[in-house]
């Protein structure tokens, strides 16, 4: 990726780019610190969205059942904060899918998978690392 964006590859996709695969929403999905890292140094909008309307931190709040990076959840959201993503109001002032903020969203989330019905979440060997992914990434959001 860095020998593309060396090469004059953008790392933002126009506004109007109908998709769900804009390159800094798919790092956020896989937690992918050093994407994310080298994506923004080439000046990836950190407040570009998708099709949808979900911004990277929309996306690092969704609970999924793979397991990817969740441990760097944290430093990523601070990083794409520090960045000038906003967490509480998405790029235009509005929030992202069914008006949810990054910060609703994932409070959202975080009960679902905590709810006495989600018995599918908790046999996940994964689940303590996403439900604390989760809240440190309220904790965060919270703090704005």
């Amino acid at each position: 990726m860095r020998f593309l964006l060396q090469k004059g590859a953008k790392a933002t996709i126009p506004p109007d780019f109908d998709s769900d695969n804009i390159p800094l929403l798919l790092a956020a999905k896989y937690r992918d610190l050093e994407i994310i890292k080298l994506l923004l140094d080439f000046k990836a909008d950190p407040n570009s969205r998708d099709m949808f309307g979900k911004t990277a931190l929309h996306v690092m709040g969704l609970a999924v059942a793979v397991p990817y990076q969740y441990k760097n959840a944290p430093e990523i959201a601070k990083l794409l904060i520090s960045k000038g993503a906003r967490a509480l109001k998405s790029a235009d002032g509005e929030g992202g899918p069914n008006g949810e903020t990054p910060l609703t969203l994932t409070k959202s989330q975080l009960n679902i998978i905590q709810s006495p019905e989600a018995s599918y979440w908790r046999d996940l060997p994964f689940y303590n690392e996403l439900v604390n992914s989760l809240k440190s990434l309220i904790d965060i959001y919270s703090k704005l």
